[in-house]
């Protein structure tokens, strides 16, 4: 199950993280993740959060960035480089065991963060 940060560091209704957990939790899940509403900056607290609070997995899916819109539509501006990046250390510093992404992820990006995944 995943559920949605804003920039605010709520949910959309302006919940805490912490209460979603407290909801999930007890559902039997296997893993409870963080989805695309915002870039890796603003997420890392979040998973550093849960991952110290929960009994379940940490999942991350960031966007590869805020999408900056122009005349081709939106763009994100993370290289894939820079989101294996910033997935690596999710996975170093709360320990996540399941980190992916959404809007703006690259085929580049998804090899580079599974080939990290097999080094350890």
């Amino acid at each position: 199950m995943e559920v949605t940060v804003e920039t605010t560091g709520t949910m959309l209704m302006g919940s805490e993280i912490g209460a979603a957990l407290t909801a999930l939790e007890p559902l039997g899940l296997d893993a409870v993740g963080l989805n695309c509403a915002t870039c890796p900056d603003e997420m890392s607290e979040h998973p550093r959060h849960l991952s110290k609070q929960s009994t379940v997995a940490i999942a991350c899916m960031p966007n590869a960035g805020l999408p900056v819109l122009g005349p081709d539509g939106a763009h994100y501006p993370l290289t894939p480089t820079e989101l294996a990046t910033a997935h690596e250390q999710f996975v170093r510093e709360s320990g996540l065991g399941l980190v992916g992404g959404r809007c703006g992820l690259r085929e580049q990006t998804a090899r580079l963060c599974q080939n990290g995944g097999r080094r350890r």
